[in-house]
């Protein structure tokens, strides 16, 4: 199985910030799509991922498992065990959670994020920032969240299962075997 690499917090706070800053009304169920179909279209355009998060498959679809818990400790519900102190207070700096309301406290540190995370982050929000929840919904329940669900609700999505649900993945998948 392919691993994820060392999570990015600085990444995935900055992603957050952008994604709450230029999508209206944001809710943590859109952003953890967003994410998502980012990650997604990251990996197959340059074969990487820039949040390293692993996603898991939850019932309203993917959710990108640390990324989840900053947000779940900047709404109150205290410190999850896969982030620092440090970490929580970083997020909590930058991004508001109110209920499932997303917003930013200050504008997103863009140098913590490449180039190529930023286009692929500005082409997510421009292709689906505007879908409601269930579309979000449906849209990634693609077939890495269906092989999952079959081994175990609410189960870590294989790196390469998600990379298998892209057009190049007969390409993808040895790449990121290698590396």
């Amino acid at each position: 199985m392919i691993r994820t690499g060392q999570f990015d917090v600085e990444a995935a706070t900055a992603a957050v910030g952008v994604i709450a800053s230029r999508v209206p009304n944001v809710t943590v169920h859109t952003v953890c799509k967003l994410l998502y179909f980012a990650e997604k279209m990251h990996l197959e355009r340059y074969g990487r991922q820039f949040l390293k998060d692993t996603f898991v498959a939850l019932d309203c679809g993917p959710v990108p498992s640390r990324t989840y818990d900053l947000i779940k400790s900047a709404r109150g519900e205290g410190r999850h065990h896969q982030i620092s102190e440090g970490d929580a207070a970083l997020f909590s700096d930058r991004v508001e959670v109110r209920g499932s309301a997303v917003s930013v406290r200050r504008e997103p540190d863009l140098e913590d994020l490449s180039v190529s995370a930023i286009k692929c982050l500005n082409d997510t929000i421009q292709r689906y920032g505007g879908w409601d929840f269930d579309a979000l919904t449906e849209e990634s329940h693609d077939n890495a969240w269906h092989t999952t669900r079959e081994r175990w609700i609410n189960g870590p999505m294989s790196l390469e299962d998600i990379a298998r649900t892209l057009p190049d993945a007969s390409l993808l998948v040895p790449h990121l075997t290698r590396g």
